[in-house]
């Protein structure tokens, strides 16, 4: 499997440098990679729900609540990137509509939807109206074994974007790689989407499925 010199060596032929062996070696490519990998690397992991970086966690409430707004609050995971949704969320369902109802309502020409939950995040805490709070999250996954051989490739080309003109001083490149790129993560996408069905989760899986 690829390692992170490994994806910065991808980002670095792509731009027409010189491989490098270490992110420590004085060199304009390593140093460029050494600056921009870990910030390309959330930013891509943040952008969708990968499968590999999904997590699922029963958050740990704080002693003190919200000063206003919420009645409690939560801490996030350490490893957690971005909230995707609340078990509360995925179960919910929308009052005084029949099994026709086909999820949507529009309201000046804007789909609106009714949630059995609301949440806020503020800084590293969860504020909520819910006693338990159950969340999905993506993860801020650094080992890159676990990384599926689309996101390698697509992080080696986002990572390219970010080093593009300082590497080469070309404006156009970086132009030429963010194309590449829409066509990879569209691909990439699609491909994440395709693993797995859209299923009810119980309170048991949710659980049992803690990283």
């Amino acid at each position: 499997m690829a390692s992170p010199v490994d994806i910065c060596n991808l980002a670095i032929m792509r731009v027409g440098g010189q491989i490098i062996s270490a992110l420590t070696e004085n060199t304009p490519a390593a140093i460029a990679c050494n600056l921009q990998y870990d910030i390309a690397r959330k930013d891509l992991l943040r952008s969708h729900p990968w499968n590999f970086a999904l997590k699922l966690a029963q958050l740990a409430q704080n002693v003190d609540p919200p000063l206003f707004g919420y009645d409690y609050s939560y801490s996030l995971p350490a490893d957690c990137l971005r909230v995707l949704i609340t078990k509360d969320q995925e179960e919910s369902y929308l009052d005084g509509l029949d099994s026709s109802f086909n999820g949507y309502i529009t309201i000046s020409n804007r789909v609106d939807y009714m949630l059995s939950d609301s949440y806020k995040i503020i800084g590293r805490n969860l504020y909520s109206d819910n006693g338990v709070v159950q969340i999905k999250y993506i993860s801020d996954i650094t080992d890159t074994t676990q990384f599926d051989p689309s996101f390698v490739e697509l992080l080696g080309v986002r990572l390219a974007m970010s080093i593009a003109y300082q590497i080469t001083g070309s404006v156009q490149m970086r132009k030429d790689l963010a194309d590449e790129f829409q066509y990879l993560l569209i691909q990439a996408q699609q491909n994440n989407g395709q693993e797995g069905t859209r299923e009810r989760i119980e309170v048991s899986s949710w659980l049992s499925s803690r990283g």
